[in-house]
């Protein structure tokens, strides 16, 4: 790859070809971000892009994965959402100057949010952020909502309780070591008190999962409301939580009424965690270290695996009853 091609292989994407210089040093130290290098480069009237490579994946999934990230890039900007990236342009195969796939956008000014109990050290700056965040989430929601999507995607509790049958297949392939599948059924029978039944029928739209990183929207995906408008966990102290509701007021009536319902509920945190350990390994992990070493006396396995071998997943896992007692 010939990354000190970059400034000349990205001025096409500008009307007057006027070729930008490489801002901050970063063609000899790229900003790092996940699978990604990111070189910020400046022009002379002072316009800043962001060229970004996924170079640690293999050229067959980066191509596709620039392509659906930046797909769903148009349709935010499309839906009048402002605070994605904006795209200026995108080369989907290596025939070009630099040898690899690459998106340009248009350089976000700004500073990674750091957030733990001392930082930021004031109320009014960690307000300013909650607020920022509330503001982002009804954006969101107001903009990429859609009514149309339940029929295609069924009920949250079952695409979640597919989730957790892949989960258990997997652990039987040995490709979860350290996951025992009693702890995909503690889980599975604790998520339909977490879901909300009567938000099934509330518009889907974008969730980006991390909304503290607003930047990076490789995860984002159109979710189920109560999946999408899962609050980042800096939210979930329940003074972030009373000011997102305050903050929320300013959006669609609907929205903020379903939005009130679901963050006033009493066990809010449990119930995000127990819905985000569905669909984050890391966050499983810390719940399943909740869950007893013993069998439970009301918790019956063999019901509980002749309920999954009776699920789609668990037909088409060629698992048969005495290879999941196995791994319990």
């Amino acid at each position: 790859m010939h990354y000190e091609v970059i400034p000349s292989a990205v001025s096409r994407f500008r009307h007057d070809g006027c070729r930008p210089e490489f801002h901050k040093n970063t063609l000899v130290n790229p900003l790092y971000g996940g699978q990604n290098l990111v070189f910020r480069l400046a022009f002379p009237d002072d316009t800043k892009w962001a060229v970004r490579m996924p170079v640690h994946l293999p050229l067959a999934s980066a191509i596709p994965l620039i392509g659906e990230e930046n797909a769903l890039l148009r349709r935010l900007e499309d839906s009048g959402f402002a605070w994605a990236p904006k795209l200026v342009g995108e080369e989907l195969n290596c025939e070009n100057p630099v040898g690899f796939p690459f998106t340009v956008y248009r350089w976000i000014p700004g500073m990674l949010l750091q957030w733990n109990d001392c930082i930021p050290s004031k109320r009014e700056d960690r307000d300013k952020v909650t607020k920022q965040l509330a503001h982002i989430l009804v954006s969101l929601i107001s903009c990429t909502g859609k009514q149309d999507m339940q029929s295609q995607s069924g009920r949250l509790l079952d695409r979640l309780i597919q989730i957790t049958d892949h989960r258990i297949v997997r652990i039987c392939c040995g490709d979860l070591r350290g996951f025992r599948i009693r702890d995909c059924f503690y889980h599975q029978n604790l998520l339909p008190h977490a879901v909300d039944n009567d938000l099934e029928c509330a518009p889907h739209f974008i969730g980006h999962r991390d909304l503290a990183a607003i930047v990076d929207w490789s995860f984002a995906a159109y979710e189920h409301f109560q999946l999408a408008a899962s609050l980042p966990r800096i939210l979930r102290f329940k003074e972030n939580s009373d000011i997102l509701i305050t903050e929320s007021s300013l959006g669609d009536y609907n929205i903020i009424l379903k939005l009130i319902k679901l963050y006033s509920h009493p066990n809010l945190d449990y119930r995000e965690q127990v819905i985000e350990a569905a669909v984050s390994k890391g966050a499983f992990s810390l719940l399943a270290k909740t869950f007893p070493q013993r069998e439970l006396l009301d918790l019956d396995f063999e019901i509980e695996i002749r309920r999954f071998l009776s699920r789609t997943v668990g037909q088409r896992s060629g698992l048969t009853e005495e290879d999941l007692l196995r791994y319990l």
